[in-house]
């Protein structure tokens, strides 16, 4: 008796707190969360820190407005990846796509993807020893 009356109080509060909870769909072949991949692109992978000359220009910000200050950006053309799009690069890691440049416009106006990792604990030395190269990297995206 006790069970009965403390399950008919829950479906009584659960109606009043959350309206519709009992027409909430439990298909086993609706997923509620999306799902994601990586998916694999060939692209140039450079190296870059903003300097005296991009302080003056855009004080410090990135495209998204966004303190150009930190580790955690790459600069791609946004038409080729979309800004907040995690972007995987082997040997560097997961950064976030959150800012764009001339070179990486004039790279997508030609069907290639320039992504150009941002560092600003690295000396100028130490960027060009880097270098620029062609390489695989992989672009989180909702899956179909």
């Amino acid at each position: 008796m006790k069970v009965k009356t403390l399950v008919i109080t829950i479906t009584l509060l659960l109606l009043a707190i959350i309206p519709g909870w009992y027409l909430i769909s439990a298909d086993k072949n609706e997923n509620p969360i999306p799902q994601y991949k990586w998916k694999a692109v060939q692209a140039r992978v450079t190296h870059y820190s903003p300097h005296e000359k991009a302080e003056k220009m855009w004080k410090g910000k990135t495209s998204r407005n966004e303190s150009a200050h930190n580790e955690k950006g790459v600069a791609v053309d946004p038409k080729l990846i979309p800004y907040g799009s995690m972007v995987y690069i082997p040997n560097v890691g997961i950064r976030i796509a959150d800012d764009t440049g001339g070179r990486c416009k004039r790279y997508g106006k030609k069907g290639k993807i320039l992504v150009d990792v941002r560092w600003n604990t690295k000396t100028p030395k130490e960027l060009r020893n880097l270098g620029a190269n062609w390489q695989t990297v992989y672009v989180l995206e909702k899956a179909d």
